[in-house]
């Protein structure tokens, strides 16, 4: 997982260049997501998902996946305002 994370980050900024769809390019990027989970690399995902979140705050299961990363990080306070939100947008739909 180590070495494909370290191909895929050095391989992701120049996706844009080679075209693809934007789906292409997101299927890329949830593989180096994956790889940086198997391999420990919490903050990375973090900031990933993150990100993803400010696209799609009402997406359950990442807000469940933020929470599950927080708490790996040692974020409990975190961990469980994720877990709620994720919750609450459950119940609210």
């Amino acid at each position: 997982y180590r070495t494909a994370r370290s191909h895929l980050a050095t391989a992701m900024p120049g996706l844009v260049g080679i075209g693809g769809s934007h789906a292409q390019r997101d299927l890329f990027a949830q593989l180096l997501l994956s790889a940086q989970q198997h391999s420990g690399q919490w903050l990375a995902v973090q900031q990933d998902l993150e990100t993803r979140r400010q696209g799609d705050p009402d997406n359950v299961a990442l807000n469940r996946s933020l929470s599950s990363v927080y708490q790996a990080l040692g974020l409990d306070a975190l961990a469980q305002q994720a877990l709620e939100r994720a919750q609450r947008i459950a119940h609210a739909g």
